[in-house]
């Protein structure tokens, strides 16, 4: 880079070359175990990296397989029918100076360097809103807290021998249910109520025993 003050600093030290962007060589930058490089040279070189094939021509100047020219595309037949169209109706229209205000309010010169240079003047998509639809919707900022942390049991599950000591109780108690169910359906019944209404019970008892 062009520094004055730098070249007045380093004119009476030995073994420093002060060198332009224009006249880096990379003899020059193996030379020297050390460098010093400003910004804006920096810059330069970066760019002059980048540009010099292009500069030497070396790039292909038409994007084909063979890099020639492409032939130019055969005109549409009525490709501007609705263009012309519509310039007819607005020429001869009644109130062409207002159906031309209204046409013009359409559109508006676009500022970016690429894209078409007028686009529409309202967006379409100006009021759409983007719905998230995914099966793990993410949490409102106002909802702190999720059911789960509020809702908490703190006890401890229990073990596997605790389920099994009541297991083991349990079927006792159904074998217990069991026996004494099996007991009464043993157990001899009396069909003829009317013998306790006549006799006394011992002899109804004796009676049943002979």
């Amino acid at each position: 880079d062009v520094n004055n003050n730098f070249r007045w600093a380093t004119a009476h030290v030995a073994n420093v070359r002060r060198e332009n962007v224009e006249g880096v060589s990379t003899y020059i930058l193996l030379k020297y175990h050390q460098l010093v490089i400003t910004e804006a040279a920096l810059q330069q070189l970066i760019h002059n990296l980048q540009n010099f094939p292009k500069e030497r021509g070396w790039l292909m100047r038409c994007a084909t397989p063979d890099a020639k020219p492409a032939p130019r595309p055969e005109m549409v037949p009525g490709w501007n029918e609705e263009w012309k169209a519509m310039k007819e109706r607005l020429l001869h229209a009644e109130f062409r100076a207002k159906e031309m205000a209204r046409e013009r309010k359409k559109w508006r010169w676009s500022s970016d360097l690429k894209g078409p240079l007028k686009i529409p003047s309202s967006d379409p998509l100006t009021g759409f809103r983007v719905r998230d639809f995914s099966a793990r919707p993410k949490a409102k900022p106002w909802e702190k807290y999720e059911l789960h942390e509020l809702y908490t049991d703190d006890e401890p599950l229990e073990s596997g021998a605790e389920h099994e000591a009541e297991l083991a109780l349990l079927e006792e108690q159904l074998d217990l249910r069991d026996h004494v169910m099996q007991a009464d359906d043993r157990r001899e019944t009396v069909d003829d109520v009317s013998k306790f209404e006549s006799d006394r019970l011992e002899g109804v008892y004796e009676g049943d025993g002979d």
